[in-house]
C-alpha cells in the first residue's frame, strides 16, 4: 500500500508544481523530478529541462532522504555543468548532447536502492497520514 500512496502523492504534486510550500513535500518533488529527468535522458536532460536554479535544494533534499550517492553524482555533474542553454530543436539537443554528456549517468543508473524505494522508506509513516488509499 505504501507504493500506491507514494505514487498517488507524486501525481498530486505534479499537478501542484510551483505551489508546494511544505518542506517535506518539496523534498519529495525535488528528488523525484530529478530522478525522473535523469532516468529519462541523463543529467544533461535534467539541467536542460529544469535549469540549475533548484540544484542546491535538490542536493540538500537528496541528502536528507538518505540518497547520499545520488547527491554525490548530482554535485559532480553540477560542478561541470556550466551554462546549459535551451535548444529549439531535437537536432540542436543532439549536437549539445554529443558535446556535453555526463559520464556519471551510467553510475547513476546502477544505483541501488531506487529513488522510489528511498522515498518510500523515508516517508513510510508520513505517507500513511498524508494519503488515503481505498481498496
Amino acid at each position: 500500500r505504501s507504493d500506491e500512496r507514494l505514487l498517488a502523492l507524486i501525481v498530486y504534486l505534479t499537478e501542484l508544481y510551483g505551489c508546494i510550500d511544505d518542506p517535506g513535500l518539496q523534498k519529495i518533488w525535488l528528488t523525484w523530478r530529478y530522478d525522473c529527468q535523469v532516468q529519462n535522458g541523463g543529467h544533461l536532460q535534467y539541467f536542460h529541462n529544469m535549469d540549475t536554479t533548484d540544484v542546491p535544494k535538490t542536493i540538500s533534499a537528496l541528502l536528507e532522504v538518505g540518497a547520499e550517492k545520488h547527491a554525490e553524482i548530482l554535485k559532480s555533474c553540477f560542478a561541470r555543468s556550466g551554462a546549459v542553454y535551451r535548444v529549439r530543436s531535437l537536432e540542436e539537443y543532439s549536437e549539445m548532447a554529443a558535446e556535453r554528456s555526463f559520464t556519471e549517468d551510467s553510475d547513476y543508473y546502477a544505483l541501488k536502492p531506487s529513488m522510489f524505494d528511498i522515498l518510500q522508506a523515508f516517508y513510510a509513516k508520513d505517507l500513511e497520514s498524508w494519503v488515503a488509499v481505498e481498496a
